[in-house]
């Protein structure tokens, strides 16, 4: 087997159905009615996204087996690459320090490293503004327009 792009979703797929799975088996059971009702049509979704991807893999062996699949992946980051990887690295932290920080400071912080990250820090008054009016005017607008509770973190209004 080699580990080309539709190879690697195509387990990455299944792996998930198999998560989804779990998770639907780990649903409360309904307080009246069939005790399975909630579970069942997450089930089926995991079944029909599991089969799916089963199908899609046996379908990509035998591409390769007959020697019309694609070459195997090669793992280089390029610029664009560097980029996608920092946002994501830069999005679990924020999901990370959300609740900690508050809402404010964990924006400001998230949309000012990736504004640095792109500009390559050349210009750092203009993402420092645009990420605190931002950041502020978004808490506010949610808040007393609303009327939603966002984290305040540690700087409590």
């Amino acid at each position: 087997m080699v580990l080309t792009i539709q190879v690697i979703s195509d387990l990455f797929y299944l792996v998930l159905a198999l998560a989804y799975g779990i998770g639907a088996l780990s649903l409360p059971e309904a307080m009246f009615g069939d005790p399975w009702a909630p579970r069942i049509y997450p089930l089926i979704i995991a079944c029909g996204m599991a089969i799916l991807s089963v199908v899609l893999l046996v379908g990509e062996l035998k591409k390769q087996r007959s020697g019309k699949a694609d070459a195997a992946v090669r793992f280089s980051i390029d610029s664009d690459g560097m980029i996608v990887a920092f946002v994501t690295v830069s999005s679990l932290l924020y999901t990370f320090l959300f609740n900690r920080l508050g809402f404010i400071l964990s924006t400001f912080l998230f949309m000012e490293s990736i504004m640095l990250f792109i500009s390559k820090a050349k210009k750092m008054l203009w993402p420092t503004v645009i990420a605190i009016v931002f950041a502020v005017a978004v808490y506010f607008g949610f808040v007393n327009l609303l009327g939603v509770t966002l984290p305040a973190g540690i700087l409590e209004f």
